[in-house]
């Protein structure tokens, strides 16, 4: 069933790894946004990433011209090496606001749910003030009811704060790694020091990601 939605482009799986059911399912609205929220949990976890929009919209626009799509894909996956991450799925969407992409994002995801069953989702939080992020959020709480299946469901950070229901979690002993991830994601540079700043302070003497529980949603 999947890949009557994705072509062999569109897909990448770790030939180091032997893919393995229920892992954690990474929802990014864009690339890069996996890493961002979620990069410690992935370097810890196995872990399967869907990125559902491309990203031609980013930083380099004009000067990579209609070859930044291809450009960021290529930086996921020297990120999702170095995380060790399973597999990742690239929907190739410019957008998902129009409701004809929406629709395509949530057979999509639901065809990568189906056939790894995750244990556990993220995505980013309801708190998060971008509107890809928004819908993102929205469809993946859709795809999940139709997929008929029953995940623990977590939000994270990427630019905006967790304020309720939060919990954090030490990726101290990796985040070394988290920030080389980041790194991957190079034609994004001046915005990814934000991001750096903002994700990888120590407190309390180790650092640590915030997640939101979200399984009311479903």
């Amino acid at each position: 069933m999947i890949h009557s939605y994705f072509s062999n482009k569109d897909m990448w799986f770790n030939p180091q790894l032997k893919l393995k059911k229920k892992p954690f399912l990474i929802i990014a609205p864009h690339p890069d946004d996996d890493v961002i929220g979620c990069g410690g949990l992935m370097a810890e976890n196995n872990s399967v990433v869907c990125y559902l929009t491309n990203g031609y919209r980013g930083f380099g626009k004009e000067k990579y011209k209609g070859k930044l799509p291809e450009i960021r894909k290529k930086e996921s996956v020297s990120a999702l090496r170095l995380l060790n991450a399973e597999a990742a799925f690239f929907f190739g969407l410019g957008n998902i606001i129009t409701m004809e992409n929406r629709k395509r994002a949530i057979d999509r995801l639901v065809a990568v749910m189906k056939h790894f069953k995750p244990k556990k989702i993220y995505v980013t939080s309801p708190f998060e003030r971008h509107p890809t992020h928004k819908v993102a959020t929205a469809i993946t709480i859709r795809a999940v009811r139709i997929a008929k299946l029953k995940p623990e469901l977590w939000g994270y950070e990427v630019w905006d704060m967790i304020r309720e229901k939060k919990v954090d979690i030490d990726i101290t002993d990796v985040k070394d790694k988290k920030l080389a991830a980041i790194k991957c994601h190079k034609t994004q540079s001046m915005v990814l020091e934000i991001a750096i700043a903002k994700h990888l302070l120590k407190k309390k003497d180790k650092y640590t990601e915030r997640y939101f529980n979200m399984q009311d949603a479903i």
